[in-house]
């Protein structure tokens, strides 16, 4: 806690530099926002349609995947620090898995490309820290909840017993640069994003098959973010 307040007393003077700085600030914007990176999962889990692992089943590889996301927003300032965001993006994510085990009599290799789509909500909290004198460029930095809307029914496809929950809530941080100009502004930033929800539903009891039970399906993403903001003027 201690190392915490000099930090918010930093964020508080550099949102205030920036005040002082940039008295010119549309009270409305709305664009386009869009993001691209890597989707993950904390954990991997199969159906019960996997052949019975006599001498056991194991993951051998997995790695995370695309992400990209398209979406338009609406942004409300309060003044030249502080603003609040909302809309609603199109979110297409896959994961790729490597599943190996035996049947007892040989082994076998499943190769498994899963297929995630949401409809995210957003409604983020924007802060302006500082901006670079005599340029266009300043520093911001933004976090809040982005609520989950999941669009795919089954895991990991159609034939799967695996139901997934079909509403989540992420949390979602990001800081990076915004470019003003006189009709366009510009902001690119790294961001990261996790889930505090589970997706996972139980899978039934099987006696002719071993269970994996996506009990903590919580994905997360990385990447970039950029937004195109227009201001509106009434």
């Amino acid at each position: 806690m201690k190392k915490l307040f000099p930090f918010l007393i930093l964020v508080f003077l550099s949102c205030q530099v920036f005040g002082q700085s940039n008295n010119q600030m549309p009270a409305f914007e709305i664009g386009l926002s869009s993001t691209v990176g890597n989707f993950g999962l904390n954990e991997t889990f199969h159906s019960e349609t996997f052949p019975r692992c006599f001498e056991g089943c194991a993951t051998t590889g997995s790695n995370p995947s695309r992400s990209f996301s398209i979406g338009i927003s609406g942004r409300y300032n309060f003044n030249t620090t502080f603003s609040i965001i909302a809309g609603f993006a199109y979110s297409s994510n896959s994961y790729n898995e490597e599943f190996t085990g035996s049947n007892g009599a040989s082994n076998f290799t499943r190769n498994t490309r899963r297929q995630f789509d949401f409809l995210d909500v957003p409604v983020l909290v924007h802060a302006n820290l500082f901006a670079l004198p005599g340029t266009k460029i300043s520093f911001f930095t933004e976090t809040g909840i982005i609520n989950n809307f999941n669009l795919t029914g089954k895991f990991p496809n159609s034939d799967s017993n695996i139901e997934l929950n079909h509403y989540g809530i992420s949390g979602s941080v990001s800081a990076g640069l915004r470019l003003h100009t006189t009709k366009l502004n510009i902001e690119v930033a790294p961001f990261y994003t996790h889930s505090f929800s589970s997706y996972g539903q139980d899978v039934r009891a099987s006696e002719t098959t071993q269970n994996f039970t996506p009990t903590d399906f919580r994905p997360h993403y990385m990447g970039i973010k950029l937004n195109l903001l227009m201001p509106l003027k009434f």
